[in-house]
């Protein structure tokens, strides 16, 4: 909490001194040949977690029915975003589980963001994704 304090402070001199435009996690795609690639079949799985269907540009976003995300919390301010799922030769999916989104869901159920009942489902997309990618 005292840290959480002590950012507040700087969090609000940042809002008064520029604007700040919220960017939905979305998909992205990139040319075949520029070595970078998006992992739609995790992001659509691990964005399950949070809302219920990825909405079209500017349609609202619906929380998850499957009942993971905290009350406390909106979908969009704790959605992992696109660059999460986001793979180059140098940095692949199964790195990008290991060591930023599982880490970062595993996070979210300790601070309370997410249920533990997640923890099964993020077991079953760590199956499904180690089975892809065998």
């Amino acid at each position: 909490n005292t840290a959480d304090r002590s950012v507040g402070g700087i969090d609000y001199a940042l809002r008064r001194r520029f604007a700040f435009v919220r960017l939905r996690p979305h998909e992205l795609r990139f040319p075949k040949d520029g070595g970078k690639s998006f992992e739609t079949t995790l992001f659509k799985r691990v964005s399950k977690l949070f809302i219920k269907e990825i909405p079209a540009d500017g349609a609202p976003v619906d929380r998850s029915d499957r009942d993971f995300l905290s009350e406390a919390y909106e979908p969009e301010d704790v959605w992992p975003g696109h660059s999460y799922f986001v793979t180059t030769p140098e940095i692949d999916v199964w790195s990008r589980w290991q060591f930023e989104i599982r880490p970062l869901l595993e996070e979210y159920v300790r601070d309370g963001v997410l249920r533990s009942e997640v923890k099964d489902e993020i077991k079953k997309i760590e199956e499904e994704l180690k089975d892809r990618h065998r």
